[in-house]
């Protein structure tokens, strides 16, 4: 695979970044490929508001550095001919991401028409694998817009094949499974080393990062007891591998800010350097002086409607935060992407995004085994709809930050409430949630310059009886260190029926011992009395001194807070962040 562009665009083998003009080029070429391209729409593509005197001249050099960049077609022809005027891109279709995704999709749904639901869901997966985001990357809309649309359109046609695919294969008769040859399972985590289709896996979730390999001789069989679950994943981040082993019953092993819980044969990473496989950690922007109670106010479960809130409208309210609850959710987020989010970020808006799944928990299986939980993050379009949900919040690299909270109440998804390491299901559960929070941070990362990613918890927490040995209550958050350890910054949600003073409190001064923290989602459901008693607990001066001391850097309201609060209860709230709301 030479081109991929399904997402940023990218050339095999090219280290060094390609100059804009060429990319320019390259993106309009390759939307014509094999067909002859004139002068002038080259010259509108490069310089789309007024081109120089000596554009054609210019297009000529930039071809000609472009032919020098490619290596020569499959068939030994020049990759770019030129004749009077024109220019003409040669490429064959096992060259382009694009072509393989168009074929394989074509494949999968020709074989469900076929009744044949497992080679559908093979091709169907292969292909949503190749996609990486919005198709062309920033240059999407400007330069390929009529291309993106097509491919975004095959996309969902694939996903909702997809579907219909796992669906028919569910009414299929059981498959007798040949017994296995043994082997160690080897995950390695990262993007694939090139893009060659993968060997499918019935095991692994579609578009998962985790590759499943044999590696060489001597083989050993796999035990997984009750007890005995391993998962190493600080081994993938820091030497590109996890090895699934049956040695002890210890899960991690990471020495939180507390201090060590258990031992490990891997060290655990360091505080202060992100391992390899996980991309260095993005600083929060703007942050007050120490003692100084300024704070990131935001409203809102959708930025549009955020944006014409009161709050906004009369208080130094800078923050629109948007909730994704599920894949129906993506259409009425996708058109926010050209109207309300670039002009929240043109006006100094901070974005914040709540990427969560909500559901009933059930068991079903995945790479990591059995698991009991809610099966929305775990399942075929979450990564697929985080690629999308990447490119319709992406800002530039200047722009205000977009914050993304993953998995709202995280603690709450799994099936067994009394803690992370109550039983096997469990522990895998938790486990494989790990694996889709590193994977959508890293894709959030990628596609968004200014994206800052933070795994999401809730405030009663501090409520659940706190066991170090189960991993229940506070002591949860020790068995996630390597994951908080990477987090750009730390959140955590109010939803209680009762006061929630002090959760808040004890939960601001959890989570700062890793850094900067947000109060991602104020919405208690108490009486007004209580949220009116709270509000003006947690807003008072000193308290809010105490809090952004302990880490504190952003608030934001659930709009039916505000909107169910007594005349009296708005007035103190929008009083309180005129004194303490600052800019994004």
């Amino acid at each position: 695979m030479l081109f991929r562009v399904l997402g940023p665009l990218e050339v095999a083998d090219s280290a060094d970044p390609m100059p804009a003009s060429q990319e320019r080029l390259l993106t309009l070429l390759l939307q014509r490929a094999n067909s002859w391209v004139d002068a002038d729409t080259v010259v509108s593509a490069l310089w789309p508001q007024e081109p120089p005197a000596s554009a054609r001249g210019n297009v000529k050099t930039y071809v000609h550095q472009l032919r020098q960049l490619l290596p020569r077609a499959v068939d030994g022809s020049p990759r770019i001919n030129s004749r009077l005027g024109e220019y003409r891109l040669n490429l064959d279709r096992s060259e382009l991401d694009a072509a393989l995704f168009e074929d394989l999709i074509g494949q999968g749904r020709a074989a469900l028409e076929a009744g044949d639901a497992k080679t559908a869901i093979d091709r169907l997966t292969e292909a949503l694998g190749l996609w990486r985001g919005e198709p062309y990357g920033p240059l999407g809309a400007e330069l390929a817009e009529s291309e993106s649309a097509r491919l975004r359109g095959l996309r969902d046609a694939a996903l909702d094949a997809y579907q219909e695919a796992r669906e028919a294969r569910k009414n299929e008769p059981a498959e007798k499974e040949e017994p296995e040859a043994e082997r160690t399972v080897v995950l390695k985590f990262g993007p694939p080393e090139d893009v060659r289709r993968p060997v499918p896996d019935k095991k692994l979730e579609p578009w998962s990062q985790w590759r499943i390999e044999d590696p060489p001789k001597p083989k050993r069989r796999l035990r997984v007891t009750l007890l005995a679950v391993v998962i190493v994943l600080v081994a993938g981040a820091v030497t590109g591998a996890v090895v699934l082993t049956s040695r002890g019953d210890s899960v991690l092993g990471q020495a939180g800010p507390a201090g060590p819980i258990a031992s490990s044969p891997v060290p655990p990473p360091s505080t202060t350097q992100a391992p390899p496989a996980v991309s260095p950690k993005r600083p929060v922007p703007g942050l007050p002086a120490p003692g100084a109670s300024k704070v990131l106010f935001g409203i809102g479960d959708r930025a549009d409607t955020a944006r014409r809130s009161a709050l906004v409208r009369d208080t130094p309210t800078r923050m629109l935060t948007s909730w994704y609850r599920g894949h129906d959710d993506l259409a009425k987020l996708l058109p926010l992407k050209d109207t309300v989010v670039r002009q929240a970020y043109a006006d100094g808006f901070a974005l914040h995004l709540i990427v969560t799944a909500t559901g009933a928990p059930a068991t079903f299986d995945t790479a990591r085994g059995p698991v009991c939980g809610r099966p929305g993050p775990l399942g075929a379009e979450f990564l697929a709809d985080v690629q999308t949900l990447a490119g319709v919040f992406a800002g530039t690299a200047q722009s205000p930050p977009l914050f993304v909270t993953v998995f709202d109440q995280m603690e709450t998804f799994a099936c067994n409430p009394a803690g992370f390491k109550a039983d096997a299901p469990t522990i895998a559960y938790f486990m494989s949630l790990k694996d889709r929070y590193v994977i959508t941070r890293e894709t959030f990362h990628k596609i968004a310059p200014n994206a800052l990613v933070s795994l999401g918890w809730g405030a009663g927490l501090v409520r659940a009886t706190d066991d170090p040995v189960i991993g229940s209550g506070v002591s949860m958050l020790k068995h996630f260190n390597e994951v908080l350890t990477w987090s750009d910054f730390y959140s955590v949600s109010v939803t209680a029926d009762g006061s929630s003073v002090e959760d808040v409190r004890a939960m601001v001064r959890a989570l700062g011992k890793y850094g900067p923290v947000m109060l991602s989602w104020y919405g208690p459901t108490g009486s007004a009395r209580v949220v009116d008693g709270d509000v003006r607990a947690l807003l008072a001066d000193d308290r809010l001194t105490e809090l952004t001391r302990d880490g504190l850097f952003a608030w934001s309201f659930a709009p039916g807070t505000i909107a169910a609060s007594s005349t009296r209860t708005a007035g103190f709230i929008t009083d309180a962040i005129r004194r303490h709301g600052r800019p994004a």
